[in-house]
């Protein structure tokens, strides 16, 4: 069962960046973004949260179900980790594990269920908001749970109830449990496409040079964004790029393409701008085998405010169009909405797009 500190870094991997020898065996480095002071941690207490995972019910019950479960995908994950330390190549259970523990870990920190609150809260106010417009479906409704209200009250009610929604008087608000089962909605099927779909292999650094570990757990790098203003996601481009720091000695990269494995040596210049990525990737926190590796980093990337600038997270970005019933096709110009703020552009929606759900930029 689950304890009340839940990790949302998991300690599998806090520890794993922990001193092997000496008089602080067993703690990792933990560096503060804001203050830039480093100080040696136990992982236990590390990267947690209070009951982070508890589902709450109606009636007033809770359990931990969902702390459970990511407890077993790491159980099941560690021992893949111990091989790919020994350079054995993982087989396609491995990698459907490696795939859950990576999907979830992209999820499970509290910047990203920030990010899936607010798509939440934004699609469920849009669906309200035209929901109340429809005045028929209202009314319809409205008479059928209350079937003495009059139509004028009926319309009154659906009116004020939309002036409040658009005005900012009344907010949708999600709930923890959502923002819970939000982490694991279509993960499995996140997970497969990595499988099938991802190219997939370990970097090992020099002797002379040590990864760190991001408090977001892994980074996504895309060299290429479609354009300024798009999200960042495993798939956002075929050169996006998603690194898993393991330990100080080796990382986890996959990327868009044919679904093989290699397993290469990096140098001192590639370490680097993976934990320039970390470094851009961590909210509060940046972790590391040694003081060294810690303050290394922070120094580096003061050197590189810039690239550590495009290396930062950006979150999903919901796109929405409001177009006329003769104006299906052709360029339209789509507001995107993510917890950064709102930005306009304009994409060419093919025909094709309504018979088999996709767009095409232009």
């Amino acid at each position: 069962m689950a304890g009340k500190r839940h990790h949302y870094l998991p300690g599998l991997l806090l520890r794993r960046f922990a001193e092997s020898s000496g008089k602080r065996e067993g703690l990792v480095w933990r560096l503060d973004k804001v203050s830039g002071h480093p100080r040696p941690v136990a992982p236990k207490y590390e990267a947690a949260l209070p009951h982070y995972y508890r589902l709450e019910h109606p009636d007033g019950t809770s359990d931990s179900r969902p702390e459970d479960l990511l407890a077993s995908i790491e159980n099941a994950t560690a021992p893949i980790l111990q091989r790919l330390e020994r350079g054995e190549k993982p087989t396609d259970a491995d990698r459907a594990w490696l795939a859950l523990f990576i999907v979830l870990q992209h999820r499970r920190t509290p910047v990203a269920r920030g990010w899936l609150n607010f798509l939440d809260e934004f699609a469920s106010t849009l669906m309200t908001e035209v929901s109340l417009a429809n005045k028929e479906s209202f009314h319809r409704r409205a008479r059928s749970a209350e079937p003495n209200m009059t139509f004028e009250e009926v319309e009154e009610m659906r009116l004020e109830l939309l002036a409040d929604l658009q005005s900012g008087h009344a907010r949708i608000e999600s709930t923890p449990s959502r923002e819970v089962a939000a982490m694991f909605v279509a993960a499995d099927k996140v997970a497969e496409v990595l499988v099938m779909d991802f190219a997939w292999g370990v970097i090992r650094a020099p002797a002379s040079k040590q990864f760190v570990l991001p408090d977001m757990g892994i980074t996504l790098y895309d060299p290429t964004p479609r354009m300024p203003a798009s999200g960042l996601g495993f798939g956002s481009s075929p050169n996006t790029e998603t690194v898993l720091p393991v330990d100080p000695a080796f990382a986890i990269a996959l990327t868009p393409g044919p679904p093989v494995w290699k397993d290469a040596s990096v140098d001192e210049a590639a370490v680097e701008e993976v934990n320039l990525r970390a470094y851009a990737w961590s909210d509060a926190a940046v972790y590391g085998q040694s003081q060294k590796a810690v303050t290394d980093i922070r120094r580096l990337a003061r050197q590189k405010r810039e690239l550590v600038g495009r290396f930062k997270p950006r979150p999903g970005r919901l796109w929405i169009a409001d177009v006329d019933e003769e104006k299906k096709v052709g360029e339209v110009e789509f507001v995107g909405h993510s917890p950064e703020g709102t930005t306009r552009q304009r994409f060419l929606v093919d025909p094709r797009a309504y018979d088999e759900g996709e767009s095409f930029e232009g």
